[in-house]
């Protein structure tokens, strides 16, 4: 397979797993990830968590994203046929009573190519004013 379609694979998996993330769907997100996930995150207050137990809260508590999320300029990386890392920035849209809302955040996510299906192993994610 061409770098080019592998690239695209990798775009096309991060926007399955962000779609799973905004409508909360916490199972299909598990299957996207490894048990072990290591992440970055603003809600983790710098320190580096492990396991899927950290994002099962935030899944269960925050509010379904109704509006379309689009990722701006992926910059992907190649490590091998199974190993890439996808950096971009990440714009959610939705309506808060009659206004709507745009929230920015940076993100890096490094996936593996697993039985086939790429899997998230690690993310990056800052918020952005």
């Amino acid at each position: 397979m061409a770098d080019g379609d592998l690239k695209e694979e990798v775009i096309r998996a991060t926007k399955e797993m962000l779609g799973a993330i905004d409508r909360r769907d916490f199972d299909a997100y598990c299957k996207m990830t490894v048990p072990h996930l290591s992440a970055f995150e603003p809600e983790t207050r710098g320190h580096l968590v492990e396991g899927l137990d950290f994002h099962k809260y935030y899944s269960d508590h925050y509010a379904v994203f109704d509006g379309p999320t689009t990722i701006v300029n992926p910059c992907v990386h190649l490590f091998g046929k199974d190993v890439a890392c996808i950096a971009y920035v990440r714009l959610r849209q939705r309506m808060v009573g009659t206004e709507a809302e745009t929230v920015r955040s940076e993100e890096t996510r490094v996936l593996q190519k697993i039985d086939g299906h790429w899997k998230l192993i690690h993310l990056h994610r800052s918020k952005s004013s």
